[in-house]
């Protein structure tokens, strides 16, 4: 995939969720939203394929803070994602969803990571799509109102936090593919030996 390099911040800063909004995510993009318009900083971007009802647009459309939009194709999001400052995965936070989500990792996940942006994560702590991004050390977690909060106005307040960031998931990714050729590499030699020490006995 093409992937251009983050060098500067946009004003006002581009937040952009791209997929489904099902399993009441939408209600946490809501929250992220409400919170933006808060704060009046940065714009949230959505783009799903998932029915929108009159109930979803009026909480995800909020004048010159946040946007609904009906669904892109891949190259239209990869476009996107390259326009953005933040990537942003939510997941619900009421127990229902949550049972229902908790053990999935979104393919979406390793294309954040791909893209060189800064990720937001909003979801609850037992999640393992947001446990995974937590321990790539790769984005930025808020479990809370509170700690969302505390995350927007970082960013508000220091835009260098977004290009530190942008530069973790290309990090994790290269290291995850070092690690995996080193791997690979070690178990082919080690195959080999023991093929050879085989081939002696014999």
């Amino acid at each position: 995939r093409s992937v251009e390099p983050y060098k500067e911040t946009h004003q006002p800063v581009r937040f952009l969720y791209t997929g489904n909004i099902g399993a009441n995510r939408w209600k946490t993009l809501a929250f992220l939203a409400n919170s933006l318009k808060k704060l009046q900083f940065g714009h949230l971007d959505i783009y799903t394929s998932n029915p929108i009802t009159n109930d979803i647009k009026n909480k995800l459309d909020i004048n010159g803070f946040s946007t609904i939009h009906g669904p892109v194709s891949q190259a239209e999001v990869i476009r996107l994602q390259n326009e953005a400052d933040v990537l942003v995965h939510v997941e619900a936070f009421d127990l229902r969803s949550r049972l229902l989500v908790r053990c999935a990792i979104s393919t979406k996940i390793m294309d954040y990571l791909s893209v060189g942006r800064s990720i937001l994560a909003i979801g609850p702590t037992e999640i393992d799509s947001i446990d995974f991004l937590r321990g790539s050390n790769a984005a930025m977690i808020a479990h809370s109102e509170e700690e969302l909060i505390v995350i927007l106005n970082t960013i508000k307040n220091n835009n260098n936090v977004l290009l530190d960031f942008s530069k973790r998931g290309i990090d994790y990714v290269c290291k995850q593919m070092n690690a995996d050729t080193m791997r690979n590499q070690l178990y082919n030699e080690l195959q080999q030996v023991a093929y050879e020490h085989n081939g002696k006995r014999n």
